[in-house]
């Protein structure tokens, strides 16, 4: 069997190898076709599409050789990969549309099909017989309602289409797939197929999450659906889809992900939230490599307490002291660490005092805690302050993240100048009535340029010129104070 399905299998890494994404300034037009022969009550549907991707390896066919931009040859040739196979991969993609749709079957969530297009359906077919040839197997094919089918069923193609299942293929579901019209994912949901076809889009995912309770359900997870469903119902209201795509260019990426309602509007978040405070910033080190922080009102953190005292079936001592420790939390959770030996975080409570009995319970751990206000600052080691700019993109925001590439330690890492990588931030806030997670990394040509410090990294690791301490042995560090009620940090109006 695994010989018979050699070739698809390589097929498969070709496009997960080469980091396979969907761009629809290419690939849109052959992606709107495929999401038309894609059942609208799919429970997941994915869109993948290699041009954005393929753009910037400046991947190209010269002669009967493929070629890559400087940074991606070399670090093509410091793999030692066989250039036999790399060749063939680059023939697999070079011989399809580049865009590819992973959905679910509706009836079975452990069904999973797969479609897309090829440029000459003879050719491929002799490609794919030559791959599985080369790998010691054969790949018979054979005809089936007007479909080539091979590997034991689980393929067929028809006028330059593929289609690929988990399970062996019945081709009069393909049929059936091909004439959906109105039921199709594309023509129902025609506001989120535009959004998947937007021009520059990476990758899109869509999962209707009705559609999947209904399928778990199906195979005996009644349960399972009950609590999911209660969980969803607390957060939003008419949660219906779970939608998230991300874009590549030349600058960077970026992504953006959130619940939607039936009407294909950013679902109402149910839960109270607030916004980073400069207060909790100023306890910190913005200038860390890893920034990151959280508003937790008490509002929030008392329906959390709730929920776990439900879910556990009731108030047990262990239940107490963990709900009586999150309802004491309120205001803005931060955290910096610039290295492993260098960690900040800073816990708010409602008052002074919960403050101090917290830390007091943390110091007998041997963790370093200070008080500062109703603020609980914890280090990794003693003397670290807070200080500098919180990152921009912190502001009016419930959650935050921020990797600073330029600000790496080289406690971290020594003799990589990695500022090149930018910077990567996450943050999630308020957008409509709901919430919205975006993501965003600022690298200028981001695939050569991790490929670069991916190949200097290693090759002077190998050397002795790139040193990393926690790969080496690490360092010592004195013991931390037991307790210490003093802080020094920076004024809150000015982290900003």
């Amino acid at each position: 069997m695994k010989k018979r399905i050699s070739s698809i299998l390589l097929l498969v890494a070709a496009f997960v190898g080469l980091g396979l994404m969907s761009s629809c300034d290419k690939g849109g037009s052959d992606l709107k076709s495929m999401l038309k022969t894609v059942p609208a009550d799919a429970p997941y549907v994915m869109a993948f599409n290699a041009n954005p991707v393929l753009d910037q390896l400046e991947f190209k066919k010269d002669g009967d050789r493929y070629t890559f931009c400087k940074e991606v040859q070399e670090i093509v040739d410091l793999s030692g990969a066989d250039k036999k196979i790399v060749n063939t991969v680059c023939e697999f993609i070079d011989a399809t549309g580049k865009t590819l749709v992973l959905y679910g079957d509706g009836s079975d969530l452990e069904t999973v099909w797969m479609t897309f297009s090829v440029n000459n359906q003879d050719e491929f077919v002799k490609l794919m017989e030559k791959v599985a040839k080369d790998n010691g197997g054969k790949l018979d094919f054979k005809e089936e309602g007007g479909y080539k089918m091979g590997a034991d069923g689980i393929f067929a193609m028809k006028d330059n289409r593929v289609w690929m299942c988990s399970e062996k293929i019945d081709v009069k579901k393909i049929d059936k797939f091909a004439d959906l019209g109105d039921d199709s994912f594309a023509e129902k949901n025609g506001k989120l197929t535009d959004r998947m076809c937007a021009d520059n889009t990476v990758t899109a995912t869509c999962v209707n999450l009705t559609e999947c309770l209904s399928a778990l359900r199906k195979m005996g997870g009644d349960s399972e659906v009950g609590i999911l469903q209660s969980a969803m119902s607390l957060l939003f209201e008419d949660a219906t889809y779970l939608f998230a795509t991300s874009t590549l260019n030349n600058q960077g990426a970026e992504s953006v992900a959130e619940i939607l309602n039936s009407k294909y509007e950013t679902a109402k978040f149910l839960l109270p939230v607030g916004k980073i405070e400069p207060a909790a910033m100023a306890k910190i080190n913005n200038n860390a490599g890893v920034v990151a922080a959280i508003n937790l009102p008490s509002e929030l953190m008392s329906k959390i307490s709730g929920l776990i005292t439900t879910l556990n079936g009731g108030d047990s001592a262990e239940i107490k002291m963990i709900t009586g420790i999150l309802n004491s939390i309120s205001g803005t959770l931060a955290v910096s660490v610039n290295g492993p030996e260098e960690i900040i975080a800073s816990i708010p409570f409602t008052d002074e005092a919960s403050a101090t009995s917290f830390g007091e319970l943390m110091a007998q751990g041997g963790m370093d805690c200070s008080v500062a206000g109703n603020y609980l600052v914890m280090r990794s080691k003693p003397g670290l302050q807070g200080g500098g700019s919180a990152p921009e993109s912190f502001k009016g925001e419930f959650a935050a993240y921020n990797l600073n590439f330029a600000n790496v330690p080289e406690t971290l890492i020594s003799g990589l100048d990695m500022k090149s990588l930018g910077k990567v931030s996450v943050t999630l806030g308020q957008y409509e009535s709901g919430l919205r997670l975006n993501g965003k990394w600022e690298c200028n040509r981001l695939i050569p340029t991790v490929c670069s410090l991916v190949r200097k990294g290693v090759a002077g690791y190998l050397t002795g010129e790139v040193k990393i301490p926690m790969l080496d042995g690490g360092q010592d560090y004195p013991e931390p104070d037991a307790y210490d009620s003093v802080y020094e940090e920076a004024v809150a109006e000015e982290v900003w």
